[in-house]
């Protein structure tokens, strides 16, 4: 989705711009992503007492900074996430269960860069959340 520029933004955009470079009047809604996708494979047999899950989900880049003059703007980069979840049952009753989960299993990190024309991208923030991996039990009375 794109936004137009309020007169004042849209001029000190003009005034900062570099040379070849050109400014159009409308620029990326913040906090909106061109895309969204979400996949999901889940196995379940209640005769086993087994539940299992394996989810993706990715969005596009999206402008999470509006620039101002001089200062460019900065962007969300994608962030793939693939996740796992493992449920099982067991007993008479089943009531006790255990459950297996594993976050981002691709690794993948949270970023967000400044862009601005015809220059590399600088880091605004970097964060790893790594791989997390849980394993509980429950019971239930």
């Amino acid at each position: 989705s794109e936004l137009e520029m309020a007169e004042t933004e849209y001029q000190r955009r003009l005034l900062a711009a570099r040379d070849g470079q050109t400014i159009d009047r409308t620029r990326q809604l913040q906090g909106q992503s061109p895309f969204l996708l979400n996949l999901g494979f889940d196995y379940s047999n209640d005769g086993l007492g087994l539940r299992s899950g394996l989810f993706y989900n990715v969005q596009g880049k999206a402008l999470e900074v509006v620039g101002t003059g001089i200062v460019p703007d900065v962007y969300t980069q994608p962030f793939n996430s693939l996740n796992f979840t493992l449920n099982k049952e067991f007993g008479e009753s089943k009531k006790s269960s255990i459950d297996l989960k594993v976050t981002n299993i691709l690794g993948d990190k949270r970023e967000s860069d400044y862009e601005s024309y015809n220059t590399d991208n600088q880091t605004f923030s970097l964060r790893n959340p790594g791989t997390e991996i849980s394993l509980g039990y429950s019971y239930k009375f």
